[in-house]
């Protein structure tokens, strides 16, 4: 991978006009929401894991911004997590909490983590949103290339509190979850059970085509 290519590229990504205005909605009907989404994609496969993860919510934190980490231990590894998540309460939520949600399902496995799933998940979960709430798809979309160019710009730029790695990681993980995410609207039969395998199963590795290109890809979801 052309890590330099790939920042330029990034930078090249148009963020489109979106007066999205979201809805208020309750924490518990947020998560059951995303849980919903969960069991819809996967058809039941997956179990659900809200007895092992507490929610707590940050004033601090914007829209669309969230972590999860590990909190309780026992010999058998991580037995519970945590997610924090916004205090302000609108349908965005949902699509947070499915990206933790990832983060929470890998680190319960003991699979090592990273944006690539969570990011897949949080964009589809946007689209399905999408049907109900118009304009919450291409406003996802936009927070995501926004920091995406954050990250090429300081990539490029060499100032940066973050590792190279650390950062060719997010972009390479951001391209993923865009490629990811085109491989499901474009039926492709393999996607689902490979996406699931990846939440639960550390031998599992998730690749996409070098020839990708992300700007017609993204393109391509804003229209479906």
């Amino acid at each position: 991978m052309e890590y330099k290519k790939l920042a330029q590229d990034i930078l090249l990504l148009n963020e489109s006009k979106n007066d999205f205005k979201a809805p208020y909605i309750t924490n518990c009907d947020a998560i059951k929401k995303s849980n919903d989404f969960y069991h819809f994609i996967f058809n039941g496969a997956l179990k659900n894991i809200d007895n092992k993860t507490n929610y707590v919510y940050d004033s601090k934190l914007v829209e669309y911004e969230g972590f999860c980490k590990t909190t309780e231990f026992s010999s058998n590894g991580v037995d519970k997590v945590t997610i924090i998540l916004p205090e302000i309460k609108s349908i965005k939520k949902v699509i947070t909490i499915t990206h933790e949600k990832a983060h929470a399902y890998h680190m319960l496995s003991k699979v090592k983590t990273s944006e690539l799933v969570p990011s897949f998940l949080d964009i589809l979960n946007a689209i399905v949103l999408d049907n109900d709430y118009p304009g919450i798809k291409v406003n996802n979309l936009n927070y995501k290339i926004k920091e995406a160019k954050k990250v090429a710009t300081t990539y490029l730029n060499k100032h940066s509190k973050y590792s190279k790695k650390m950062q060719e990681n997010y972009m390479n993980d951001f391209l993923g979850a865009i490629y990811l995410v085109n491989r499901y609207l474009l039926k492709d039969e393999n996607i689902t059970e490979e996406i699931l395998k990846s939440l639960i199963n550390k031998d599992n590795n998730l690749t996409y085509e070098d020839n990708f290109d992300i700007s017609k890809s993204i393109e391509f979801i804003k229209k479906k």
